[in-house]
């Protein structure tokens, strides 16, 4: 019941750092930065753990009614919280390997950009873009997992009571 795959790290921001830190076949500046979770050294399947769980530790709700002379105001909020998501939309918006049609604008603007072998965009959240990925958008990651929690309205109803003797006489 919990998703499971590599955990990232970050991107690798030149070369010293991919020879460095535990790598993977086609690792380079600019890809992502997997967690070695064995420490053997190495990127390997051995590393991919849990990374979330979709089932909430509880869902939650309230709700609250009032009212003031001929008003009256009901709202019923209803939340989850603790349950992770599996955003399988990025796979297909954030990388340019897995679909060459619209893409995110976080490829556009998170994206590292490599030049002459170093990250010139340190914040950069996302792997340099690239028609062939090493080792990276396709293999699934914490990358993809985000919190599921929310708190939304269900209703919100805002009244107000009329005079009967009011209504009457307009023939309501």
């Amino acid at each position: 019941g919990e998703f499971f795959g590599y955990l990232t790290q970050g991107i690798y921001q030149n070369a010293s750092q991919v020879s460095s830190l535990p790598g993977y076949s086609g690792a380079a500046p600019g890809s992502f930065i997997y967690k070695d979770v064995n420490g053997d050294g190495k990127i390997t399947p051995d590393d991919r753990t849990w990374m979330g769980n979709p089932n909430p530790d509880f869902t939650y709700g309230v709700n609250l009614n009032a009212s003031y002379k001929r008003f009256d105001f009901t709202m019923v909020l209803y939340g989850s919280h603790g349950n992770k998501d599996f955003n399988y939309v990025k796979y297909w918006t954030d990388f340019y390997s897995t679909f060459q049609g619209g893409k995110s604008l976080d490829m556009y603007n998170k994206a590292a950009i490599v030049s002459n072998g170093v990250v010139t965009n340190p914040g950069a959240t996302l792997p340099a873009a690239s028609f062939s990925q090493a080792f990276g958008s396709s293999t699934v990651s914490s990358y993809y997992v985000e919190s599921g929690a929310f708190l939304k309205c269900r209703v919100a109803s805002l009244g107000y009571t009329f005079d009967p003797s009011v209504l009457k006489r307009v023939g309501i």
